[in-house]
């Protein structure tokens, strides 16, 4: 396996260290490498026929992802397998290192309220979100997005289940990749909003992150999404102020709105 890149995690949450790597191989499987911290590894092939009902290899991927992060590993950033162990590669600066932001909840949260905030989340979007889907598993507390790319839906979820990201203590984590798409940037800035002290989402290249609804914001901002969407949705989900009142004051001062 030397030189393909894998992704890769750590943990020392429950002492020792212990790292986990991931990849997409050629033929659509996925790759794992485990082992304790700088020993030899042990690999792992995961046909198709293994996935979760409805995933392909990328939404297989996150969540598997999703769940070692939800048991308090941390992403450290690409790596190789060299003289059978894992190496990691020295980030590239001129290219992001991690697949994606990564949430985290560093103080444990009622499962009531999460349920209360994710419900009222789906209540708002429903209807409003196509060709994008929204559900909301109240019995598991678990909020499901789905988005269509290139024929393809990816999934993303939150709330008590392994993919969802949060154990039954409250704590947990997970990630966003970019083609996952605009939802669970939003449904994040809700919860965010919603529990300020509680959760915070990560770059591993910038750190902290504070999205915002902006034209300037990195995520938000790319061209990949159709603004006009963004402020409708972010409306719908109180992550802004009506638009006739921006405007408004927008005429009279001349300057460009600002969106919160």
């Amino acid at each position: 396996m030397s030189g393909t890149t894998l992704e890769l995690y750590r943990c020392t949450a429950h002492g020792g260290s212990k790292d986990w790597a991931i990849q997409i191989a050629d033929n659509g499987h996925l790759r794992t490498v485990y082992c304790a911290t700088d020993q030899p590894i042990r690999q792992a092939n995961i046909p198709p026929s293994k996935f979760a009902p409805g995933k392909d290899s990328s939404g297989e991927m996150q969540g598997r992802i999703q769940e070692k992060l939800a048991k308090g590993y941390v992403y450290l950033g690409q790596a190789t397998v060299e003289k059978n162990r894992l190496q990691l590669i020295q980030p590239n600066a001129n290219q992001p290192v991690a697949p994606g932001d990564h949430w985290e909840i560093v103080t444990p949260l009622d499962r009531k309220q999460v349920h209360e905030r994710l419900a009222w989340i789906e209540g708002q979007l429903r209807g409003h979100v196509s060709p994008d889907v929204i559900e909301y598993d109240t019995d598991n507390v678990v909020l499901l997005i789905g988005t269509r790319r290139a024929g393809r839906m990816l999934s993303w979820a939150i709330g008590f289940s392994d993919h969802g990201g949060i154990q039954a203590t409250g704590r947990g984590g997970g990630q966003i990749v970019p083609e996952q798409g605009l939802l669970p940037r939003l449904t994040l800035m809700v919860l965010m909003r919603a529990f300020p002290d509680a959760i915070r989402l990560i770059d591993t290249a910038d750190g902290i992150l504070t999205p915002q609804i902006s034209r300037d914001d990195e995520f938000i901002g790319q061209k990949r999404h159709d603004y006009e969407r963004v402020l409708v949705l972010g409306e719908r989900l109180g992550l802004c102020i009506g638009r006739i009142a921006l405007l408004s004051s927008d005429s009279r001062n001349g300057k460009q709105p600002i969106w919160f």
